[in-house]
């Protein structure tokens, strides 16, 4: 079941008919978002970032040996997030420290 959540709640907000990420209820969105940095955990290549959710307490290290130092924080709402992850979104309405500027996502599937 929960593959299947992912795809039903990113392909609905795919269909542009009125429902986006931020109306993906806030517990499958973390769920989704946890899928994903899992997926991301098991795959060589991914490059070293952090994400935040500023309206939850979702935190992921994302590829690479994460370093406060040096790892680029990418931070904004979990829905944000999720549609930055899933390539929906350039992460425009994200912040980023530590980099110049907002890198691709990840390829997650």
């Amino acid at each position: 079941m929960p593959a299947q959540l992912r795809e039903l709640e990113v392909h609905h907000a795919d269909l542009a008919a009125g429902y986006g990420f931020a109306d993906v209820p806030p517990a499958a969105t973390r769920w989704i978002i946890d899928d994903i940095a899992a997926e991301f955990a098991r795959r060589d290549g991914v490059p070293a970032l952090r994400i935040e959710a500023l309206d939850s307490d979702l935190a992921h290290d994302l590829g690479g040996t994460a370093d406060s130092r040096t790892t680029p924080l990418i931070a904004g709402t979990q829905a944000a997030l999720l549609a930055w992850l899933t390539g929906r979104s350039t992460g425009a309405d994200l912040s980023i420290t530590g980099a110049e500027r907002l890198p691709a996502a990840p390829y997650w599937i």
